[in-house]
């Protein structure tokens, strides 16, 4: 058997190991790297009956100025990627959480985009159970409550 044969049967087992340890050190690190490396929704995300403590449920501006963002949108998914995740609803349907700016309900998930980061002061996530328990069921997906200057 010629020796190239050998070498090229290893490059891809090399590639297949530093991969592997790549994402082995990312999921060791779970405050840096959680789920923005891989995906907010798969097999792998939070289930959404997961306790998510009083502290995580709240980003404060002191946090916000850990990164680099342009929107609301952007902070969340730097800092807290487990706001953003689906719950299951009845018949394979997803329920995605309910923006609410300044405790006034202003519509889905994407409006994040259009509040700027520099205007935000405090994003709170209320979990499914309570929003469901305080606002009706329609919020089943739960809510992301972002506090601006204004």
């Amino acid at each position: 058997m010629p020796s190239y044969t050998s070498r090229v049967g290893r490059r891809p087992i090399a590639l297949i190991r530093a991969a592997l340890s790549a994402l082995a050190a990312c999921w060791s690190q779970a405050t840096r790297c959680s789920l923005i490396a891989l995906s907010v929704s798969g097999p792998w995300a939070v289930p959404p009956d997961a306790p998510m403590s009083s502290a995580r449920r709240r980003v404060t501006r002191a946090e916000f100025k850990t990164v680099r963002a342009n929107s609301a949108y952007e902070l969340v998914f730097r800092l807290r990627p487990e706001f953003l995740r689906t719950v299951p609803g009845i018949a394979g349907a997803v329920s995605h959480p309910t923006v609410y700016i300044d405790r006034t309900d202003a519509g889905p998930l994407p409006l994040l985009s259009d509040i700027p980061a520099i205007i935000v002061t405090e994003i709170r996530y209320i979990t499914p159970a309570e929003a469901v328990r305080q606002y009706g069921p329609v919020h089943s997906g739960g809510i992301i409550a972002v506090r601006t200057r204004r």
